[in-house]
């Protein structure tokens, strides 16, 4: 495949379509991720660690669910949740990286945040597309 044949598909309509909606789902993901933050410390009196815990936790469910199926055009399926756990894990490794650099290096921590924020959503809007929701490959039937 020509490198002019993948760039012009990465900036097809359809794919930035599909990073447009890619971007909705992550505000909305992390609104999410928001609230269930806010309402464990305010209304459940939790420790802000628990409470980060439930906005992670729902703010991922989101996540998946949007990208898999408003994104990505899928079901979602054990499969897809598995490698999207694994992109998401790996971003987050990823994320610890930057944040430890930069802070060493004295940025500021809002210019690490949307460091980090661009950063991120670049990888891992590589990893699901290329990886997490690739369509499944048919395997070809046995003649016997």
């Amino acid at each position: 495949m020509s490198v002019y044949y993948r760039v012009s598909h990465l900036l097809s309509r359809e794919e930035m379509e599909r990073l447009a909606r890619y971007i909705v789902v992550g505000l909305g993901s992390t609104g999410t991720y928001f609230v269930a933050y806010i309402a464990a410390i305010l209304l459940a009196g939790s420790p802000v660690w628990l409470a980060a815990c439930a906005g992670f936790v729902a703010g991922t469910g989101v996540s998946y669910l949007g990208n898999a199926i408003w994104t990505f055009g899928q079901k979602a399926e054990a499969r897809s949740a598995i490698r999207f756990m694994a992109v998401v894990t790996s971003s987050f490794s990823v994320n610890l990286v930057i944040a430890a650099l930069l802070d060493w290096a004295g940025a500021h921590y809002l210019i690490i945040f949307c460091v980090e924020t661009v950063v991120l959503t670049a990888l891992n809007y590589a990893g699901h597309m290329l990886w997490t929701f690739r369509p499944y490959r048919q395997e070809p039937s046995r003649q016997s």
